[in-house]
């Protein structure tokens, strides 16, 4: 998949460090195919040494686009085998997600405003996660759960992966900070957008077995 193919996402390289820009409020599946496609081919690209995930619109993400995502694999209502379709169709997302965790290149992860559902399951596959004051994190949809509730206890622990799947309330980004989400918080969008280009200069600039890593991606835990 050439970048001219990419619908949701925009691509830009300079040497050995790219940046991938969500083009898109929501997340239709689209996306994660694009983003699967892209992290699978970043793990065979010998000269990559980093990759900066951020977004080009308002928001990271508003999470999982639900409606697209039904619509797309034919789930209307509460049937078998439309329950059997939407699990596959989560499993699918699920590796989508997997392959930027498991991509070998480090992936710096430059949030602002809202990052919610599949956006907490698509920064959880990051190595490294910034954020801007104003970002605001909520898990809403544990039913459409694409690999946070597997791998969000190694990042903040059980309790507060409890908390956040139980009350599907809105954290900050100093909260997020706290309980080992975020791992910095800039004052605006524009110093984020340097600190999380500065940082992968950085990772590039280290010898190349620092700049692996040894992730899998979660697998699919959901019954049909």
């Amino acid at each position: 998949m050439s970048a001219s193919q990419f619908e949701t996402v925009s691509v830009q390289r300079t040497a050995d460090i790219v940046t991938v820009s969500l083009e898109r409020l929501t997340m239709p599946p689209q996306m994660f195919r694009e983003l699967g496609s892209l992290f699978r081919s970043f793990a065979q690209d010998p000269a990559l040494r980093a990759v900066v995930l951020r977004s080009a619109v308002q928001h990271f993400t508003y999470g999982l686009d639900l409606a697209v995502t039904f619509s797309e694999h034919g789930v209307s209502g509460g049937g078998a085998s439309e329950g059997l379709a939407l699990h596959h169709s989560i499993c699918s997302l699920q590796d989508d997600i997997g392959a930027v965790a498991a991509c070998p290149v480090k992936v710096v992860a430059a949030v602002h405003g809202r990052c919610i559902g599949g956006g907490i399951d698509l920064i959880s596959a990051c190595d490294v996660r910034l954020a801007s004051v104003d970002a605001k994190f909520s898990v809403p949809e544990t039913k459409a759960d694409l690999g946070t509730l597997e791998r969000l206890p190694a990042l903040i622990g059980q309790a507060h992966t409890r908390e956040l799947a139980s009350t599907r309330q809105d954290i900050s980004a100093a909260r997020a900070q706290q309980i080992g989400l975020i791992n910095d918080v800039y004052g605006d969008r524009s110093a984020l957008d340097a600190a999380a280009e500065a940082l992968a200069r950085e990772i590039a600039a280290n010898p190349l077995g620092a700049t692996n890593k040894p992730y899998a991606s979660a697998p699919c835990a959901h019954s049909a």
